[in-house]
């Protein structure tokens, strides 16, 4: 793996034997390393080459004029800064695109009348990608390369049809990421995120309520497999304010890299798959905002929410910019324990006030 956006350069050696009879190759040995980009012993990067800038650079440009473009705008800021721990404002619409996607993908099929959910991660939320991995969008247009932020990757659009158990599963599964939070430690921070679990690895479901008890151990570890066969994270699933029945059957909208068994979720069966996709869920988003003008990018109406022993204080990692929020960071009375080695910002945070959020009239 050669790392990061370019932080390495893989390299791979090859040993190649031509048989003397049919004259074909093959692998006879091999040898692969990543060699760091960065000068050794200081952590800028290499300089750009001077030759190969000037080749892309009217490339770049143009590039750049084009993600300028406005297609939208927001009201609201929007940043990820808190994903891990509350609603974001930064999913938001790329749930409602992907299920007004999958809406209209049904259109005169026999799952017509099924209820549509969309699920997705936070994919800049930090974790292994570093503490500038964050969404930070001021108010005002929202651009091309805008929706680069709130979907950096080609992922595809997918419908799965899925029961209200399988639906509890794939939460349980998003619920894992968590450390347990154990009562009776009063404002020592306990953290919050296991490491282990890449950023993107927690999926929210739109159209859902549930909270997220972090008092249980998790069910699954960071591969999906079973951990703990008794544990239960999510408490009060419901479905427009009733409980979701195990059997009821939804066709959720997600994206080919989950559907097909990407991070801690098992491969969907083919039966399970109601829709395939070839247009990238960022056009999809795109087309979305473009129809609709501008984002609903308001105090979250979400009602998913963290929740545990009330007396507990949990440490977050985040990035230092959401020193630009200080809103937010009073809302969820945040206290700064200052930055860790990698440069993420440490924040104290009572679970209390995160439990809070399911309150209709808390909107941080």
């Amino acid at each position: 793996m050669a790392g990061y956006r370019g932080s390495h350069l893989g390299v791979l050696d090859l040993c190649l034997v031509q048989d003397a009879k049919t004259a074909r190759w093959s692998v006879h040995d091999f040898h692969s390393h990543a060699r760091p980009v960065a000068i050794p012993d200081d952590s800028a990067p290499a300089a750009a080459d001077p030759d190969l800038s000037a080749v892309v650079h009217p490339a770049h440009m143009a590039t750049l004029k084009i993600t300028s473009r406005a297609v939208a705008h927001t009201d609201h800021a929007i940043h990820s800064y808190f994903a891990l721990a509350r609603p974001s404002n930064s999913v938001r619409p790329v749930l409602e695109a992907k299920t007004a996607a999958l809406i209209a993908a049904l259109e005169g099929t026999e799952d017509a009348h099924l209820p549509v959910l969309a699920a997705t991660p936070c994919f800049k939320s930090g974790g292994h990608a570093g503490p500038g991995d964050f969404i930070d969008i001021p108010p005002g247009p929202l651009t091309l390369g805008h929706m680069a932020e709130l979907y950096p990757f080609p992922n595809t659009v997918i419908g799965l049809r899925l029961t209200g158990a399988q639906i509890a599963d794939w939460l349980e599964r998003a619920a894992s990421c968590f450390h347990q939070v154990l009562p009776g430690r009063g404002d020592t921070p306990q953290p919050l995120w296991n490491p282990a679990f890449a950023s993107h690895a927690f999926d929210t479901i739109s159209g859902l309520g549930y909270r997220i008890d972090l008092a249980q151990p998790p069910r699954y570890d960071p591969q999906g497999q079973l951990l703990n066969p008794g544990a239960g994270r999510i408490r009060d699933l419901t479905r427009d304010g009733a409980p979701l029945a195990r059997d009821a059957v939804f066709c959720v909208a997600t994206n080919n890299f989950r559907a097909f068994g990407g991070g801690p979720y098992p491969a969907a069966a083919p039966r399970m798959v109601v829709h395939r996709s070839s247009r990238p869920v960022r056009d999809h988003l795109t087309a979305y905002l473009v129809q609709n003008g501008s984002d609903s990018t308001g105090p979250s109406r979400d009602s998913w929410h963290l929740d545990g022993p009330r007396d507990a204080t949990v440490l977050l990692g985040t990035g230092p910019g959401v020193r630009n929020h200080p809103g937010d960071l009073a809302a969820l009375g945040a206290r700064e324990i200052g930055l860790d080695p990698a440069g993420f910002l440490q924040l104290a945070i009572p679970l209390a006030k995160l439990a809070d959020l399911a309150n209709p009239d808390h909107t941080p």
